[in-house]
């Protein structure tokens, strides 16, 4: 077992100057863009590059998800390296910028962009909410809004097919993609008891999201497609004859449409995000 464990310590000593060699080359870079007032984030790189991770980490026999999950620490190191080095200006903090929403109030896609805005130090900015993914892209095609956002996969329920779908009608520049971390709660009308509840109701990747929840706790529960988390929430607090009925969105959501939290952190797995698009024309 000694002689393995001293090849760990081998391998772990490589990875380290590796990474402070990845540091190195990533200062070069921050330095060349800076120089040339080049972005930050190269969206079109980054999708590229997770494929290929993905492929690789197949290939090897390893777990992609869990691989992501290591490069975006590293990546996230990168990233944070680069701001350092480089004044953000991609948006003015002078203007009012415009940002679509896939999703209502309360929705995980509007904390996202609120993450978004605090991450580019936008100061002057006003949410839209178009709802659909398609809807923010026509948006955005249209000159309505000056950014877009909306989820492209999420760690457990994997790609969001309606964006994709919307993504392949319009012609649009990825600026950024980003993560938000995901805890998906289980609401109900204030007085409601778990075991009352028969209908089950979310937007269908939340629902996938916490699909061996809902097995274990409401197996003969009918599950109802929202189109947005959010706006489960708003149609069961405008519903007060909906005693039977349970929506699961965001904790923010819960509070908005005054509903009262059963349960939270119920989707499968603890690490659950999602990755969203920032699309800028």
């Amino acid at each position: 077992m000694q002689k393995e464990r001293e090849k760990i310590d081998q391998i772990d000593e490589a990875i380290i100057r590796l990474l402070a060699e990845r540091q190195e080359v990533v200062k070069a870079i921050a330095a060349l863009k800076a120089k040339e007032g080049i972005a930050i984030y190269d969206g079109k790189r980054e999708l590229e590059m997770r494929t290929k991770r993905k492929i690789l980490a197949k290939k090897l026999g390893l777990d992609p998800l869990r691989i992501e999950v290591v490069f975006e620490h590293i990546l996230s190191l990168s990233r944070l390296l680069q701001k350092e080095m480089i004044k953000p200006s991609d948006l003015s903090t002078e203007k009012t910028v415009r940002i679509g929403v896939m999703g209502g109030i309360g929705s995980f896609s509007e904390e996202a962009a609120l993450q978004y805005a605090k991450a580019h130090h936008i100061e002057h900015y006003e949410l839209r909410y178009p709802i659909s993914a398609e809807n923010v892209l026509k948006a955005l095609d249209q000159g309505t809004v000056d950014v877009g956002i909306f989820p492209i996969e999420n760690s457990i329920g994997g790609l969001v097919d309606e964006s994709i779908q919307a993504a392949s009608q319009y012609t649009f520049d990825i600026q950024e993609i980003f993560e938000f971390n995901v805890i998906q709660c289980l609401h109900v009308l204030p007085g409601v008891k778990k075991e009352e509840i028969t209908k089950v109701m979310s937007h269908p990747q939340a629902l996938r999201q916490c699909r061996d929840y809902l097995k274990k706790h409401f197996p003969k529960a009918e599950l109802l497609e929202a189109s947005d988390t959010a706006e489960g929430a708003r149609i069961l607090s405008q519903s007060p004859e909906e005693r039977h009925l349970a929506v699961i969105a965001p904790k923010r959501a819960g509070e908005i449409y005054h509903l009262e939290t059963l349960e939270q952190g119920i989707q499968d797995q603890k690490v659950n995000f999602t990755r969203f698009i920032a699309a800028k024309k």
